[in-house]
């Protein structure tokens, strides 16, 4: 009876160890692939948008917190509204692509208010792009000009 008890210790000391291990290997490669492949990306941060009416006047901003895979390109992250007041508690969540020469981004929203939509944009400047926000309607697609900068600390 105590050999059997004694196996049953060493069961549990193997699954227990096993788990250790098995974390601690897990943790190592997410730490790996954080340093490879997001840690340094130019891209990775927080980008600013600026929406505009037909007459050019900006009626929307927003800003992204954006994590970008230098292997990939792919980028995810996080919008919020910042203006108009009235729609500041207003979220999404965002995935794409980035390049030195095109930002695409598709985004869909987390709130109770069902929003979504795409922004096709090219480089103009150092990190600002300008495109298109396409946003779909009924029995249309608007389009309509946007401008991301990203937020550049010196």
């Amino acid at each position: 009876m105590l050999k059997g008890w004694m196996d049953m210790n060493q069961a549990v000391s193997a699954v227990l160890s096993g788990l250790v291990v098995s974390f601690i290997g897990w943790m190592a490669k997410t730490t790996y692939q954080y340093f490879k492949y997001y840690r340094g990306s130019k891209y990775s941060g927080t980008w600013n948008d600026e929406i505009y009416d037909i007459n050019g006047n900006i009626i929307k901003k927003d800003v992204f917190t954006i994590k970008h895979n230098k292997q990939t390109n792919q980028v995810t992250g996080h919008v919020k509204r910042v203006f108009p007041n009235e729609q500041t508690h207003r979220k999404w969540k965002c995935s794409g692509v980035i390049t030195d020469n095109h930002f695409i981004l598709s985004f869909w929203s987390n709130d109770l208010i069902m929003s979504d939509g795409c922004v096709y944009t090219v480089l103009v400047d150092d990190y600002t792009y300008e495109g298109y926000y396409l946003r779909g309607t009924k029995d249309k697609i608007d389009k309509i000009k946007i401008r991301l900068t990203k937020e550049v600390r010196s």
